[in-house]
């Protein structure tokens, strides 16, 4: 059996009612050792945080906000631009063109991401995280459209990691990956499998562990340097949110990371892509959408802090644009980390004055 074939017993044990739809077509794909060099696509010099209110889709955003106010975002507002159109003569061409601008702004935004960070170098082996959903889907497409254009070469595949979450088989998509000769490993993996039976009430942090362990493996097995992961706008929002409220910590998803023995380098392409543009994307392209178990949950954090945002955008429209650009945007001297206290010379203290007595019981005994 080839290493990147289906486990098909595993599968089978998984999910029996997967097992008719066998394995998984793969095609093999070449990659020699190229030099390394980040990608500098060449993009108009244009701030990809502002870039979310000035997209080619500007009218159709304005239109959107003037006639409603329940969900505000440039995909959200492609989707109020259609159905304004779907009675109009020409539906056909306007169709093709809304699809058009759609891939634009989303390209555009991930060749922001991809340049500003230097993601992708010379000879690259990426393997695309697919979970079948709307994020992991604009993900693989958006790499595999920069694949042809980009003036650096690297080699795309996709990986599944099955851990029982999926609402419905992931071989609908099997078409799809062999019409864009993308090379596709789906694997179940039994220790998530055993967790879920044994503790199905367990954390999101249990089970991201199982996952990053299995992708590690499988990345490893794959022959990949590179991991990239679909995380969006939105999630790196909330990912900041939850550290500042629950941790105690101003951080949130870095766009690029290294695994912990430096094995494989972990990029986040659509950390500049929000997920009202990867609904509308899946929804123009029609894929099969595959839900997660874990989407469904309810009194976890991370809903709560999903909910108050969307809450909040729509009073305040460009929220998450907002908070994109604060976290390029950090003013480290003026938060409470002594690390980066710097006094501004403007407010120290003239010569000779008294500083305040930090030993005494007033300061100390708070």
């Amino acid at each position: 059996m080839s290493r990147h074939a289906i486990q098909e017993p595993e599968l089978e044990r998984a999910h029996p009612q997967r097992a008719e739809h066998g394995h998984v077509q793969l095609l093999q794909r070449a990659g020699g050792a190229l030099r390394e060099q980040p990608v500098q696509l060449r993009l108009p010099p244009q701030d990809p945080v502002d870039d979310l209110r000035g997209q080619p889709c500007v009218a159709a955003v304005q239109a959107f906000e003037r006639s409603e106010q329940r969900q505000i975002g440039p995909g959200a507002a492609l989707d109020a631009l259609q159905r304004a159109e779907s009675g109009s003569a020409g539906g056909t061409h306007t169709q093709y063109n809304r699809n058009l601008e759609l891939e634009k702004a989303i390209l555009r935004r991930v060749g922001q991401a991809v340049t500003r960070f230097g993601m992708i170098r010379e000879g690259d082996r990426i393997a695309v995280g697919f979970s079948g959903g709307k994020d992991s889907f604009t993900l693989l497409s958006a790499l595999l459209l920069l694949q042809k254009r980009a003036p650096v070469r690297f080699s795309v595949q996709a990986f599944t990691i099955d851990q029982g979450k999926f609402l419905a088989p992931v071989a609908p998509f099997r078409a799809w990956m062999q019409e864009h000769g993308v090379q596709w490993t789906c694997r179940a993996d039994n220790p998530s499998l055993r967790l879920l039976a044994e503790q199905p009430g367990h954390g999101c942090d249990l089970c991201s562990r199982f996952r990053r362990r299995a992708v590690y493996a499988l990345a490893r097995e794959l022959g990949a340097n590179v991991i990239a992961l679909g995380h969006t706008a939105d999630d790196l929002c909330e990912s900041f949110l939850r550290n500042a409220m629950f941790t105690g910590r101003l951080a949130a998803l870095p766009p690029v990371a290294w695994s912990r023995k430096r094995e494989f380098r972990l990029i986040r392409p659509l950390i500049y892509v929000t997920e009202d543009l990867t609904r509308a994307w899946a929804g123009a392209s029609g894929a099969p959408v595959i839900p997660c178990g874990c989407s469904l949950r309810t009194g976890t954090v991370r809903r709560s802090l999903r909910g108050m945002l969307d809450e909040l955008e729509r009073q305040h429209p460009h929220l998450k644009a907002t908070l994109l650009k604060a976290l390029g945007n950090v003013e480290a001297s003026r938060l409470l980390d002594p690390r980066y206290f710097e006094p501004e010379e403007e407010q120290a203290a003239p010569e000779g004055a008294p500083l305040p007595v930090l030993h005494d019981p007033a300061f100390t005994e708070l």
